[in-house]
């Protein structure tokens, strides 16, 4: 036997799959964000406690119109250091306050990983 449903009670039923949905689809997005942010957070504390420190210079400072973070374009520092007999280009963002801290042509403290050059970050970190 069915039971016919009023319009009244389907919509309400409609509503709350649709609210579930909405809420499934947040609830994804913020676990993507939180542990995208983790990795980051885990990787510098890696650099911290793992890391080697080398002198290196900033090469390029400009505020990186490619990207947009938190409601605006972050401020792109760009350096090279040497380590392991070579010389290795890096980069990190910060906020457009940085632009104050760091010029071309400055000299910085650049820690690293050994064995893994491509994860590095001057010292002290920009925010």
């Amino acid at each position: 036997m069915l039971i016919a449903l009023s319009p009244y009670v389907a919509g309400i039923w409609i509503l709350g799959a649709a609210c579930l949905l909405v809420g499934v689809i947040c609830g994804l997005l913020g676990y993507a964000e939180c542990s995208d942010a983790l990795t980051r957070w885990r990787e510098h504390l890696h650099l911290l406690t793992h890391g080697a420190a080398a002198k290196g210079m900033i090469t390029a400072a400009h505020v990186d119109t490619s990207t947009f973070v938190r409601g605006g374009h972050p401020y792109r520092i760009e350096y090279v250091f040497m380590a392991e007999g070579r010389s290795v280009k890096g980069s990190v963002e910060g906020s457009d306050a940085t632009k104050e801290t760091y010029g071309v042509g400055m000299p910085v403290w650049v820690l690293y990983v050994p064995g893994n050059l491509a994860m590095s970050s001057i010292w002290p970190p920009v925010r």
